[in-house]
This record gives C-alpha cells, sequence and structure tokens, in this order.
C-alpha cells in the first residue's frame, strides 16, 4: 500500500497477521512487526544550462556583412528558484534576457544580434545566476563562417593589354580568373562582347584560385 507524506515527518507503522490452525482444534496464530520511515527533504542543488545557437544553428555559413541572430537557450535544471540571472559574452556582444529569475524547470530565451565578418567566427557565452548565497553558471560556446565570395578577371590579347596587330594575323584572347573569396564559386563562365562564350578549363573554383579561358 503507498501513501502520502510530508517532509520533515516520521511515520511509524505496525503490522499483524493471523491465521487458525483447524486441524485439530482451532488455535489463532499472530505475527506482528514494525517499521519506522523518516522522511527527509532532498539536497538543494542549485544548476543552470545554457544552449547558445547562431541564426539558429551551431557553426552556419552566412554572407559577409549580414545579420546574425544570436540565441542563448537558459534552464534551470536544478530543484531551487534561481535569481540575478546574466550572460556574458567573450567577445563583448550585448545581450538582452526577458527576465532575470528562472523557477525549478523553467527556460527563458535570450537573443543578440550583429553583423557579420569575413571567415570564421567563434564566441562564447557564460550564464550566472544565484540561489541565496550560492552562484551557478554554465559556458557555451557557437560559432559561424563568414562568406565573402568575390571573382576577379583579367583579359589580354596577344599577352598584353593593347597591341597593335597586322590585319590577317591571328589573335589570342585570354581571360584570367580568379577567385578571390574566401568560398567556392561554381557555374562560372565568361563571355565576350564581341567573341560570345569563351571556352574555359573548368567550372569551379576553389578560394585562391585560378584558371585561363581563351
Amino acid at each position: 500500500k503507498s501513501f502520502e507524506v510530508n517532509i520533515d515527518t516520521q511515520v511509524f507503522n505496525t503490522a499483524t497477521v493471523f491465521g487458525f490452525d483447524s486441524i485439530i482444534n482451532p488455535i489463532r496464530l499472530d505475527a506482528t512487526d514494525s517499521a519506522t520511515l523518516n522522511v527527509i527533504a532532498p539536497a538543494l542543488v542549485p544548476s543552470i544550462s545554457i544552449n547558445k545557437l547562431t541564426n539558429g544553428a551551431d557553426g552556419p555559413t552566412i554572407l559577409f556583412d549580414e545579420l546574425v541572430v544570436w540565441s542563448y537557450q537558459l534552464t534551470n535544471t536544478g530543484n531551487t528558484p534561481l535569481s540575478n540571472i546574466s550572460v556574458i559574452d567573450d567577445q563583448g556582444v550585448s545581450v538582452s534576457c526577458p527576465q532575470t529569475t528562472l523557477a525549478i524547470g523553467q527556460s527563458i530565451t535570450c537573443d543578440a544580434t550583429g553583423t557579420a565578418i569575413k571567415g570564421s567566427y567563434v564566441n562564447s557565452a557564460t550564464v550566472s545566476a544565484n540561489y541565496q548565497t550560492t552562484t551557478v553558471s554554465a559556458t557555451d560556446t557557437s560559432s559561424y563562417f563568414g562568406a565573402a565570395p568575390s571573382m576577379d578577371l583579367v583579359k589580354k590579347t596577344n599577352g598584353l593589354d593593347a597591341v597593335d596587330i597586322a590585319a590577317g594575323a591571328s589573335v589570342t584572347w585570354t581571360f584570367l580568373v580568379t577567385n578571390t573569396g574566401n568560398v567556392e564559386i561554381d557555374s562560372i563562365t565568361v563571355t565576350d562582347d564581341i567573341e560570345g562564350s569563351i571556352s574555359c578549363p573548368k567550372t569551379t573554383l576553389q578560394p585562391g584560385e585560378a584558371m585561363t579561358c581563351s
């Protein structure tokens, strides 16, 4: 049998079993035992967690100079209420939270915004909170890659920018295409306003890679 008891109480109970021996003469048989239950309060363990995301993910690719939104998901993972909640970003990003307290099991989402820089960017956030005189904290890291696609084209006539060529002589135009950005570029085509579509050895260039079309 089960029942509920209050914390910091003591329960003492006795159980008795009896039966009859009726083979010859009816005799009652008894047995008794008792138990004590001490109900004590659970240990108070304040705790908090943080999950930091960049544009809703970990490690996304974001175009250079576009908006970045960081979200900081906080959860009270302990068994005490928490107060004085604060989130500090190690890159100086200003973080805004909807409240500074968390009930047991409660979650909130704080946020911050910025502008994407070129290349890899990593920042960590630390949340701290108090239960009475006890301080708890947690840290999480998120990142993104700031994509900055760009190309350069250098066109030459017989290897020069400008050249005198006799009528009827052979002319070769070269088109040096360089990926000057930090991400792969594909579906590359070169078109000349006189000659039309130009033949290229490939249609994809990695960052820093170059090819000559002619």
